[in-house]
Order: C-alpha cells, then sequence, then structure tokens
C-alpha cells in the first residue's frame, strides 16, 4: 500500500519555491548505506534555527527532478507532510511495511520565509532480510486421516519478503535422515505471524526409538534453523 496524505495544494507551491543545497537540512537516522530492520522505521533529520520540515519522501529507486526531489512514480513508497516543528517521521504500520530490498529516503524544508526551499539529498538504506521462528514445539496427536499417531511440528514464523519461502522438516535417527518435509510457508512483510503445521507419519521407525527434528526456513538468500528438538517416536 502506498501512502499519499499531502496537501497538493501547499506541496505544490513549496516545490516551485527556489531550492538552496543547505548543509542544515540533514539525515540523522537513517544515515547512508544503513541497515535497516524495522518494518515501521523512523526517519529522523535536523534542520537549522528558524527552518521548517515540509515534506518526507520514500522511494525503492533514487530517480530525482531537476532540483533534486526524489520523483513521484511506480517505484514511491510514501510522501508525507509531517508537522512544521517535526524532526522525524515514523510510518505507521497501517500505510507500509517495509519488505526486503534498497530504499531512499529524503526530507523537505523551507526557510523561516518560506523564500527558499531546502532538499536533502536522498539517503539511501538497505532492509535486509528477517526470517524467524517463535513458539515451535512438537508435539502427538492422530492422523486425521488414518488415526494413528504421528509427530506433529507447530508454531509460527515472521519474514519481510514479498513472496513466500520454503520450511522444510528432517527428522534423524543418529546421523540418519530417516524424513524429510518442504513446502512454501508465508513470511510476508508487515509483522504478520504464519502459523507452521508440519507432521511426520512415522512408518519405518519403531515406536520409541529416539530420534531428532529440526525446521529450517529459507527466503531472501537466507535460511534460519530452530533448536535441535529430541523426542521417541509415537
Amino acid at each position: 500500500m502506498k501512502a499519499s496524505l499531502v496537501a497538493v495544494p501547499l506541496i505544490a507551491l513549496l516545490l516551485a519555491l527556489p531550492i538552496t543545497a543547505n548543509a542544515a537540512i540533514a539525515p540523522v537516522s537513517p544515515l547512508p548505506n544503513a541497515l535497516v530492520t524495522a518494518q515501521q522505521p523512523t526517519f529522523k533529520w535536523s534542520l537549522g534555527e528558524g527552518e521548517f520540515s515540509s515534506l518526507i519522501r520514500v522511494s525503492r529507486a533514487g530517480a530525482v527532478d531537476s532540483e533534486g526531489v526524489l520523483l513521484q512514480n511506480n517505484s514511491s513508497i510514501l510522501s508525507e507532510e509531517p508537522a512544521m516543528s517535526a524532526r522525524s517521521y515514523t510510518v505507521p504500520k497501517s500505510q507500509w511495511s517495509f519488505s526486503k530490498g534498497t530504499y531512499f529516503w529524503q526530507a523537505l524544508g523551507y526557510t523561516a520565509d518560506y523564500q527558499q526551499q531546502l532538499v536533502m539529498p536522498p539517503v539511501k538504506f538497505v532492509v535486509p532480510t528477517v526470517l524467524k521462528f517463535s513458539g515451535v514445539r512438537q508435539r502427538v496427536a492422530a492422523n486425521s486421516a488414518s488415526g494413528d499417531l504421528q509427530a506433529e511440528f507447530v508454531g509460527f514464523t515472521t519474514g519481510n519478503l514479498d513472496k513466500s519461502c520454503i520450511i522444510k522438516l528432517t527428522v534423524k535417527r543418529g546421523a540418519k535422515v530417516v524424513y524429510v518435509q518442504t513446502r512454501k510457508q508465508s513470511c510476508a512483510a508487515g509483522g504478520y505471524r504464519a502459523a507452521i503445521f508440519m507432521n511426520w507419519p512415522n512408518n519405518t521407525v519403531p515406536k520409541g526409538t529416539p530420534v531428532t527434528a529440526t525446521l529450517a526456513l529459507s527466503g531472501g538468500g537466507k535460511t534460519v534453523t530452530t533448536p535441535v528438538m529430541r523426542f521417541k517416536t509415537p
């Protein structure tokens, strides 16, 4: 979802003002090439004495117009008008959740007499892949089709990808792999937890045999693994 809650007439007026490369408006956070793991980051900037904020823009591309202002196009994430006294802006979860990728942000302002617009050069930052397990546990339950007892693995995953990732269950008897199951798993941005359900309908290992199991989550060039779960076959 792209946010665009800007008061258009005011912004049009401000963008028409003369530009000044004033060093007083400068990024505080994120700084150039920073790694940002928060899906709702806070952007902070500084201004000189008597200067005001007018606009913050974030885009997936760093293209700018002739005055150095980030272009409004299909790569735009948001264009917001903060309070004039603001020196920071936190992206609401209802508007946008930052997924893995490269982004550019920019703050604009104007002088106290409104005669000059202040333009901060776009700042590049990177959101790395974030994949997490939570609440993962092993349990024994009856198979819904056969009624036989089976090992089940439940819990949740969270991520910040634009597409599904892969979850993999590996069961071992000692060093020998006795079962592998893979499937797609939601790892979408937004901080949403996706439920896990993996099962092992054992029909090869004797009941009561000590085994181990792990879950691995892969996507966006990253893999995370649960701690080893130890149990006996049902």
